[in-house]
């Protein structure tokens, strides 16, 4: 069977975790299963162990008016709060994907950053 495939830049979606969050691990591992099957998306993590990167996180959440919780999907122009199972949350962050792939968005933070005041 050809599986068609595009030329396309894989598009980014970012996702903030913490070390010992549950949801986080959950998360990381549905997205491992997912690069799996696809190959239209690629990750970038940042851990809040890494104080410039939970700054971002900090601004993001700010921006956002979102609680400051882990762990957090960017995708595109949407976000996801949290992680329940590959059933539930999985679901619509692989919509939100296949949207953002569609629409070849990937996630944009300098945009979210400048509003920060």
């Amino acid at each position: 069977s050809t599986i068609a495939s595009t030329s396309e830049e894989p598009i980014r979606i970012l996702i903030f975790v913490r070390d010992g969050c549950t949801h986080c691990a959950a998360l990381e591992e549905y997205l491992g299963k997912l690069k799996a099957e696809r190959s239209d998306f690629q990750v970038d993590s940042y851990n809040l162990a890494d104080p410039s990167q939970k700054k971002v996180w900090e601004q993001f959440t700010s921006s956002k008016n979102i609680s400051k919780v882990t762990p957090i999907s960017v995708i595109g122009a949407q976000y996801v709060v949290g992680f329940d199972t590959d059933q539930t949350t999985g679901k619509v962050i692989g919509s939100l994907i296949d949207q953002a792939v569609k629409s070849g968005e990937s996630y944009d933070l300098a945009r979210d950053r400048k509003s920060v005041v």
